[in-house]
This record gives structure tokens, C-alpha cells and sequence, in this order.
């Protein structure tokens, strides 16, 4: 059994740091954009405008974030997985793990790329104005029977 080091030494403080990594991995590779979705769905309950600065800046964010960890990402992750190809690990798994491990992938980028491209779509829409309603057509948006009020 080990000992904890004493509070305050370099090695308790190193230990303490390291400890947080996990988390960080989970904040910067798998839930990027999280805060960001959670925070437009604020925005909407609040019934910001999409045309509000904060809104708009969210947005922006989000593009931004969901680009750089799961669009910008794709292409080194296939070098690794095809580097792993005909490797006594990967002749391991047999065939069944293997094509569920790649379709899955597929599928999940696949789908990452239509929302990216929805996300810059409505981003483009919102900083370019090309999706505004004339001014006398308002939209109320409490009279929807679901929350999402969003065209796009």
C-alpha cells in the first residue's frame, strides 16, 4: 500500500494535476461544443433573438469547437486506424469487431459532417442576414407545440 504524499510537496501537487487530466480529455475530445449547444438552448428558452450579439457569438463558438474536435480530427484518426490494418491486434479482433469498429466510426462521422455543415449553414445565415423574415412577418415563437423554434 502506498503513501499519500504530504499536502503541499511536488509530488502531491503533480499527483493532484495529473488527476484532472482524465477530465480535461473528456472536456477537449469527447463533449467539445457541449456547453456551447447547452447554452443556445438557454438562449432559446429565454427567447433571445438570433440576431443577439451573445446568441450570434455562441453560435460562432460552436462552430468553431465542434470543427476542431470532431471534423478537424477525422483525418489523423483514419491514418491511425488504417495504420492498424493487417497488425496481429487487429487480425485479433476478428472480423465482426472489425467491421463493427469501422462502420461505426463511418457512421458517427457521417453524421458529424451533416451537422457541421447545419451548423455553418445557420451560422452563415445568421452573420450574413440571408435568413431574415421581412419586418412585418414576425414569427411568434410560443405559439409552436415544440420548443424548437429553429428553420434550418
Amino acid at each position: 500500500m502506498s503513501e499519500q504524499p504530504p499536502s503541499g510537496s511536488q509530488r502531491f501537487d503533480s499527483a493532484r494535476i495529473l488527476s484532472f487530466l482524465p477530465q480535461g480529455q473528456v472536456l477537449t475530445r469527447g463533449a467539445g461544443g457541449e456547453a456551447e449547444v447547452k447554452l443556445r438552448w438557454f438562449f432559446e428558452v429565454l427567447s433571445y433573438p438570433r440576431t443577439d450579439r451573445l446568441v450570434v457569438a455562441n453560435g460562432v463558438a460552436m462552430a468553431v469547437v465542434f470543427f476542431l474536435v470532431r471534423i478537424a480530427v477525422m483525418p489523423p484518426y483514419y491514418l491511425r486506424v488504417a495504420s492498424t490494418f493487417g497488425t496481429p491486434a487487429f487480425e485479433r479482433l476478428g472480423l465482426g469487431a472489425q467491421v463493427a469498429w469501422i462502420t461505426s466510426c463511418i457512421c458517427l462521422d457521417v453524421l458529424n459532417t451533416v451537422w457541421m455543415y447545419k451548423i455553418a449553414r445557420g451560422c452563415y445565415k445568421v452573420l450574413t442576414g440571408a435568413g431574415r423574415k421581412p419586418r412585418g412577418d414576425k414569427l411568434n415563437h410560443h405559439t409552436d407545440s415544440h420548443s424548437n423554434n429553429h428553420r434550418d
